[in-house]
């Protein structure tokens, strides 16, 4: 008895390949691990930088031969020296002439419009992604955030609007130590708290007068504070001129020191 077959032809070029690379090899070995300086391959989505033995530099294929909004890796897994991601020629990378990673375990995640290659930031508001954007550096031994190469003008933006704030928390053990606050009313407040949180002194700096207020009181160990007041005929002048209860004046007459009532 014969058993009739029919055979199957192979799949065509245009399913297996995109721009002369095999992608059908992404789901069979999608790594490969790199000693040396490099090109990227296509057929790989993920690509690890050794760096044990000194920087390695991934060239990225140009942006039109990547397959559109395909995500790409691209991680470091030595502690020493850099790996560095460089687009094709004049291309970027997100903006950027190059990447350039240094932590140990750190993914670049990539993938190309068609026309530029760009990042993919999770949980971060870059990229179209909504949502809070969060570095948390816990389980990192050596817990450094670094911004700026030394040669340019690095800087940090917190952002608020309306009656919001915007804080920098200093923290020891989970318990706020410390505070530079952007506070509802936009002025700048500089706070100390104790071993349970608790506010214990703050200085704060009005955004409409400049005036220091300072709560909690004002130790001078060593040094000198000097002062210039400002001099008025009486109670009334002091106060046309800004002052308010409370405030310090020299009396124009008697060079008195004099407070506002």
């Amino acid at each position: 008895m014969s058993i009739q077959t029919q055979g199957i032809a192979s799949l065509g070029a245009a399913v297996q390949q995109h721009n002369g690379e095999p992608l059908a090899a992404i789901k069979a070995d999608q790594a490969r691990t790199l000693t040396a300086s490099d090109t990227q391959h296509l057929e790989f989505q993920r690509h690890l930088a050794d760096t044990s033995s000194g920087s390695i530099t991934i060239t990225l294929k140009p942006a039109a031969d990547w397959p559109k909004f395909v995500p790409f890796h691209f991680q470091k897994v030595s502690a020493s020296n850099s790996m560095i991601i460089d687009g094709d020629g004049s291309e970027t990378v997100d903006g950027s002439a190059t990447i350039a990673v240094t932590g140990n375990g750190t993914v670049i995640s990539l993938y190309s419009d068609g026309t530029t290659i760009r990042r993919y930031i999770e949980g971060g508001a870059g990229g179209g992604v909504a949502g809070a954007a969060l570095v948390d550096l816990s389980n990192v031994s050596t817990q450094q955030l670094g911004i700026g190469d030394s040669s340019s003008s690095p800087n940090v933006t917190l952002s608020k609007s309306g009656t919001g704030t915007a804080d920098f928390g200093l923290k020891s053990a989970g318990t706020l130590r410390g505070r530079l606050r952007l506070d509802a009313s936009e002025n700048v407040v500089l706070s100390v708290h104790d071993g349970s949180g608790v506010l214990l002194g703050s200085i704060t700096l009005d955004n409409t007068t400049g005036r220091i207020s300072v709560a909690g009181g004002l130790t001078i160990s060593s040094g000198t504070l000097r002062a210039g007041l400002t001099e008025y005929a009486n109670n009334a002048a002091a106060l046309g001129g800004g002052l308010v209860a409370g405030d310090t004046y020299i009396l124009a007459a008697t060079k008195a020191l004099t407070v506002v009532t």
